[in-house]
This record gives structure tokens, C-alpha cells and sequence, in this order.
């Protein structure tokens, strides 16, 4: 995954369809979010996440997850996933387009 985000971008094509939030790409404004996906290297211990800049336009803020979303809501280009409730501490952003995203910095680190 790492080397293909390094290579195509977030591509919708691979848009994972199991989210709270449908077939679309993830962010999160809190590191410790993405490091609860970032699965450790078992040599080398290490992490790999992304700095990334998101376009997200017209945010759809929802605080009920809707697993059947494959675009953003009718008049929003993306959904702002409120954290704080239900276990979900994190604010969460979701696209659902190819080109709204781009990997800007790769950081590789332990914990």
C-alpha cells in the first residue's frame, strides 16, 4: 500500500469499502489516529504514515456513521467524521474522489 500511495496517489480504485463511513479515503487531523492503522514492520519495527494535503471542500459533518456512502453527500465534496462520541475520539475526514488527495510527506517512525 505504501508503495503504491508513492506511486498513484490515493487512488479510488482501492478505496477501502469497509469504513464507518463507505468506500472512500480516511484522514485524520491527530498522528495518533493514522498510527492505529500503520501496521509495524517486523524487522525493522518502524511505521509508515503520511502527510497529506486534502482538498475538502463543502464538509458534510456527521456524528451517525453510513457504511453505504460511496460519494459525499448531495452538495458536499467530502464528510467530516466529528470525533468525541461513540468511540470515536478522532476527527475523521473522508473522499470519496481521486485527485482530492495527495501524499505530501512520508514519515517513518517507531513507537
Amino acid at each position: 500500500a505504501i508503495e503504491g500511495i508513492i506511486n498513484t496517489g490515493f487512488d479510488d480504485r482501492f478505496f477501502s469499502p469497509d469504513g464507518a463511513w463507505g468506500r472512500g479515503a480516511y484522514f485524520a487531523d491527530n498522528p495518533r489516529k493514522s498510527n492505529d492503522y500503520a501496521p509495524r514492520d517486523a524487522q525493522t519495527n518502524r511505521r509508515v504514515i503520511f502527510y497529506n494535503k486534502v482538498i475538502l471542500g463543502v464538509e458534510s459533518e456527521q456524528q451517525n456513521t453510513n457504511n453505504t456512502l460511496s460519494a459525499a453527500p448531495q452538495n458536499h465534496h467530502s464528510v467530516h467524521a466529528v470525533g468525541g462520541w461513540a468511540g470515536f475520539q478522532y476527527h475523521e475526514y473522508i473522499i470519496y474522489r481521486y485527485g482530492q488527495a495527495l501524499p505530501y510527506l512520508k514519515i517513518t517512525y517507531t513507537a
